[in-house]
């Protein structure tokens, strides 16, 4: 009879190996483009401007234009763009 090393018990039992969430801690949210973040922080902020407030007075999609990326960079590996666009409004006047 050939000699063949048993590894371990079968599938079922086997302990599965670490995942990714378990070494890192768990994902919020897959990493997304620039573009992306930035169109889905554009559509919070126009959610919010449908109360009548407006950011700082300015049109909304030039004030996004100039404030998601910056988010983007800064945050966008923390929060999600919904997450960073309700921060934003807190500090409209």
């Amino acid at each position: 009879m050939p000699n063949i090393a048993r590894v371990g018990p079968p599938g079922r039992f086997r302990a599965a190996a670490p995942s990714v969430e378990t070494i890192f801690g768990p994902a919020k949210f897959v990493c997304m483009t620039k573009e992306e973040f930035c169109e889905r922080f554009f559509q919070r902020i126009r959610f919010h401007c449908r109360s009548g407030r407006r950011p700082f007075g300015l049109d909304p999609k030039t004030y996004c234009d100039k404030i998601a990326p910056i988010y983007w960079r800064e945050l966008g590996n923390e929060l999600s763009p919904e997450e960073c666009a309700d921060q934003d409004v807190a500090y409209w006047p």
